[in-house]
């Protein structure tokens, strides 16, 4: 059996994450996973709470770091956002790992990680609405209300809602939905 790099395995148990939620996690599984011997975990993390902190640490920063960064220099502000919402309409692994760590978000580890995410993800949508004219307020409540949106469209995408069978059916209502809130974005 051949020993894994630390960041194969904090990408591995993302990607379980999403499948299984963080109560599914374990060395044991991954290891599985990854066709090697628990040993190799042992290699690399001394616990389980080990892994978690530096798949967290990895999450945080590409999945809110480098993908808030990138979409920076991005200069028009609507579309600097559109990447952010374009996700939630299909089954992208991504936004399973974002619900199974908003299900976890309790967890000891897990809550300030993910808070700092959001927190995050709200101050880039605040800051992109006023710089497309929204006051202070107005492009606070504007990112609430596109975040929460977002979340509950995302929990519930697994359903069959009316009108919404087909990948393209959601692509279509989240775009409708982005086109909305920006054009009705509240100005100065």
């Amino acid at each position: 059996m051949s020993r894994l790099d630390r960041k194969a395995w904090e990408i591995a148990a993302l990607e379980m994450l999403g499948e299984v939620g963080l109560s599914g996690l374990g060395v044991v599984p991954l290891a599985r996973r990854l066709g090697v011997s628990k040993g190799s975990f042992y290699w690399h993390f001394e616990s389980l709470d080990d892994l978690l902190e530096a798949m967290l640490a990895r999450w945080e920063r590409v999945f809110t770091d480098l993908k808030y960064g990138s979409l920076e220099k991005v200069m028009d502000p609507a579309t600097r956002l559109r990447p952010l919402f374009g996700d939630v309409a299909g089954p992208d692994p991504a936004v399973r790992v974002f619900l199974a760590l908003l299900e976890a978000r309790n967890h000891e580890l897990v809550r300030p990680v993910f808070r700092r995410a959001v927190s995050k993800r709200l101050r880039f949508l605040q800051r992109t609405f006023e710089e497309m004219g929204a006051s202070e307020e107005a492009a606070r409540d504007q990112a609430i209300l596109l975040t929460t949106a977002y979340v509950g469209f995302a929990q519930l995408s697994d359903l069959e809602l009316p009108g919404m069978k087909s990948k393209r059916a959601r692509a279509d209502f989240v775009h409708r939905l982005f086109e909305e809130t920006v054009t009705t974005l509240p100005t100065r």
